[in-house]
């Protein structure tokens, strides 16, 4: 397999696993493990049951997720090399790829559009589920905001200690921006 295509499906994969862990990570309801159900099973706010069902409500909000970068190929705002390109360099490098000459700076106007969009829209998908929760009777409204507070923060904490490193040059080296000591296929 030439290096090229290793490298393009490891960062696929890479963005797939981003994606399966921001949802995942979310809802990890085990006490101990620092996840936001977890803190709040232990401090009485909600139950163990109570934290299964934001669970399964939350991991149904993983269906239907759209590619960002598919719908900017698909409408013609960034070439497939673009959006390959993109993922390939990871979270964090649009400014590089602007600097580069990889993609213009409309180009990445478009692609945080693109992010803040989705990110509004699995908000309000993630209060749609909790609200549904609600609504049957399962959560009471406080337990709900308390749940959507403790996200919110383990949120922005995890955007905070990214912008440090980031910051700090501290930031670990993406698996697809390492170089490859393997000798190439080409």
């Amino acid at each position: 397999m030439k290096r090229s295509t290793i490298i393009r499906t490891a960062a696929g994969m890479g963005i797939a696993a981003m994606l399966l862990t921001t949802v995942t990570g979310v809802a990890n309801a085990a006490p101990g493990n620092g996840g936001p159900l977890g803190s709040l099973i232990q401090s009485g706010t909600i139950t163990r049951a109570q934290a299964d069902s934001v669970k399964a409500a939350l991991e149904q909000l993983k269906t239907g997720k759209t590619d960002k970068l598919a719908s900017l190929v698909s409408n013609g705002t960034i070439t497939q090399a673009q959006a390959d390109a993109i993922k390939a360099a990871g979270k964090g490098s649009v400014p590089t790829l602007v600097s580069n000459g990889t993609i213009t700076q409309s180009q990445a106007a478009a692609l945080k559009a693109a992010r803040d969009a989705a990110y509004a829209a699995k908000e309000a998908a993630r209060d749609a589920a909790l609200n549904g929760l609600v609504s049957s009777g399962t959560l009471t409204s406080s337990q709900a905001d308390a749940i959507n507070t403790a996200i919110e923060a383990k949120h922005e904490a995890k955007q905070e200690a990214k912008q440090a490193a980031r910051q700090n040059g501290t930031a670990p080296v993406r698996p697809s921006a390492r170089p490859s000591t393997a000798p190439s296929a080409s």
